[in-house]
């Protein structure tokens, strides 16, 4: 992200980076008011809940129907605003440089969740705080880290030693941060030429997937969207049996957000987008990475195409 070793606080995650950076600001802000989008991660959202809940005032960024937030005006008493890098259900990449800029002519500052933007370039963007997951780039499961620019005022949300300035107490996971380094290494010398890779995958994988089920479509704009997540919709399909079919089938899928899916829990994003609950209920997220091979890919789009015409073709019939 272009940004200096020393303003990295250590972290067990994307969750535990984006609560320290939404409630160790509250912590010390004067004003009380934090703007976020209506489509961000729970790790986001929940710390936001617990601020309206104090007290604070919360007001949501509206986005359009391909998930890219609106522009909307910053009030001037806002301490916070946060909005992520690239959504993790559809994709989506948010128009984040306008919007820091937009945040610090208001006074604010700004986070971006850059959980799901390994393949985009952020090394322009003036933000505050950033959140970064090890897994998300090749790494490994429970390390993430906190981006902190200097001068930004923080405090800590875990109490104890003084571990990483003081920000986040507990013995820093020197393996798995050795690994983080090495997987953002690897990401670094490979991400223009990766990026091409797999959007091209991607988009192979829809346009099968498109051609032989009229009634799915896809969420969200191609050249607008992270290359390793495609999400279909298909009407009509319950979005659970879906992903069961296609898990019996070999196929590793989820119905909205990854994290989510064994809580059978519905999308809060696709709402958000003006989709209506027919199509929110049968909704599909494929995810790509560096192992996905073109063979698989066409693997891929061969058995949802199967599974899908299967439940559709078992639907009762309305009268």
């Amino acid at each position: 992200v272009g940004r200096s070793g020393r303003e990295v606080v250590w972290t067990s995650g994307g969750t535990e980076a984006d609560n320290l950076a939404i409630l160790g600001v509250a912590a010390r802000a004067e004003r009380r008011r934090l703007v976020v989008s209506a489509v961000e991660h729970k790790a986001v959202l929940a710390p936001a809940a617990a601020l309206a809940a104090a007290g604070w005032t919360v007001d949501w960024l509206p986005v359009a129907g391909d998930g890219v937030a609106i522009a909307t005006p910053i009030p001037p008493d806002t301490a916070l605003v946060s909005l992520m890098a690239a959504n993790n259900e559809t994709g989506a990449v948010q128009p984040i440089a306008a919007y820091a800029e937009a945040a610090h002519a208001a006074g604010a500052l700004f986070h971006v969740d850059a959980a799901q933007a390994g393949y985009l370039d952020l090394a322009g963007v003036d933000a505050d705080l950033i959140t970064l997951s090890a897994h998300k780039i090749g790494g490994p499961i429970g390390v993430g880290a906190l981006i902190v620019k200097a001068g930004t005022r923080l405090a800590a949300v875990l109490h104890g030693g003084g571990h990483e300035r003081g920000l986040r107490p507990g013995t820093v996971n020197v393996p798995g941060v050795a690994a983080f380094a090495a997987a953002a290494a690897e990401l670094l010398a490979t991400r223009a030429v990766e990026a091409a890779r797999l959007a091209a995958l991607r988009d192979r994988l829809a346009d099968r997937i498109l051609a032989e089920v009229p009634q799915a479509r896809r969420i969200g704009r191609p050249e607008a969207s992270a290359p390793q997540i495609l999400c279909l919709v298909f009407p009509g399909v319950e979005g659970e049996a879906l992903v069961t079919q296609l898990d019996l089938a070999g196929l590793a899928a989820s119905s909205g957000a990854a994290c989510t899916t064994l809580g059978q829990e519905p999308s809060h994003v696709l709402p958000a987008l003006g989709l209506d609950a027919a199509a929110v209920a049968g909704s599909l997220r494929l995810s790509l990475g560096w192992s996905t091979t073109a063979a698989e890919i066409d693997e891929a789009a061969k058995t949802v195409v199967l599974t899908a015409r299967m439940l559709l073709e078992q639907r009762p019939m309305r009268l």
